[in-house]
């Protein structure tokens, strides 16, 4: 493999190499290159060892890091289309979640069919097509009626269709399974909530913050919950493990932002809502709760967002957003 401009592309394939966990031995392929004009042509080609099947040919003008992400998910694409469905599903590419699926359920390897069948599940169940989302479970508990993952989608399912009765029969099966997993215990409370219990669900809630959930929209929920409780305390504490796993969540920071104007904390809250404008400036929420907590100042961020709200008004003047923006630019 040639270098160019100081880049070692053997070090490329090695970083892929370690980051899908596939042995060295097992792949092998180059990278090469053609100048056009001021842009640089990569060419990839990798095979699979000893079969020597082709996995990627492609080219690309991309810089080294999206080159890099390019050749592993289409590595992932090849040899693991499970995992890239799970990738494509949590970027929010659906069509190319449910293509990955198909190609997992069409190879020989049936092994991560159930994890396809359940990724698919959870999509369906999304777009609140309850039928084609059971058929999956469906077809999983037919091979294996302990599956966990199915077992927890069974009860999230249930619970977006408000049967809260079963989706504690589920929630509860899978906690057996897994006690010390949070996905159990939020649908768990889900249910309970449905059921109009919330102290218990109250439980249930802290029990799955206390097991580190991996997903930053479950301390968002769980915090709202607490706050519509006036549990404050409890709240406030669900936010600041949300944002100390994902520091970076727009949505996190807003919500809390939100929070700590409730609670009239203004000089916090102005640092929190200007983290999320800086990290995502179009935004029309984060512009409508700085300018309430803003008075007229000639700093560069706030006559931005300003000027953002302004257009927007003019752009949308009947939204009940613009109008909210409305009043507050005329206060200002």
């Amino acid at each position: 493999m040639p270098a160019f401009q100081g880049l070692d592309l053997r070090a490329i394939q090695s970083l892929i190499q370690n980051i899908l966990g596939v042995k060295k031995e097992k792949i092998s392929g180059e990278i090469t290159f053609t100048k056009d004009k001021d842009k640089v042509l990569y060419h990839v080609r990798i095979r699979l060892l000893p079969q020597n099947n082709l996995l990627v040919n492609f080219t690309s003008y991309s810089e080294t890091p999206d080159l890099i992400k390019e050749i592993a998910l289409k590595l992932v694409e090849k040899l693991d289309p499970a995992v890239a469905a799970s990738f494509y599903r949590w970027n929010k590419d659906v069509d190319n979640a449910l293509r990955m699926v198909d190609e997992a359920l069409r190879n020989t390897e049936a092994y991560d069919d159930n994890y396809a069948l359940v990724g698919r599940a959870q999509i369906y169940i999304g777009r609140k097509k309850f039928d084609l989302a059971q058929q999956d479970l469906d077809r999983i508990f037919n091979q294996d009626a302990n599956f966990v993952p199915a077992l927890n989608t069974q009860a999230y399912s249930f619970n977006e269709q408000k049967k809260y009765d079963k989706a504690m029969v589920f929630a509860l099966k899978a906690k057996e399974f897994w006690p010390n997993r949070w996905q159990p215990y939020v649908n768990l409370g889900d249910a309970l909530v449905g059921m109009g219990k919330p102290e218990e669900a109250e439980a249930a809630f802290i029990s799955s913050i206390s097991l580190n959930p991996t997903w930053w929209i479950v301390y968002d929920d769980i915090a709202a919950f607490f706050v519509q409780r006036n549990k404050l305390d409890i709240a406030e504490e669900v936010f600041h493990k949300g944002l100390l796993k994902f520091p970076e969540n727009t949505k996190l920071l807003l919500h809390y932002g939100q929070f700590l104007l409730k609670v009239n904390r203004q000089e916090q809250a102005m640092n929190y809502l200007l983290k999320a404008y800086r990290l995502t400036t179009d935004d029309p929420v984060v512009w409508t709760e700085l300018l309430k907590i803003s008075t007229a100042t000639p700093d560069p961020w706030l006559a931005d967002v300003r000027k953002k709200a302004a257009m927007y008004v003019k752009s949308k003047p009947d939204e009940p957003l613009s109008q909210t923006m409305k009043k507050i630019l005329e206060g200002h």
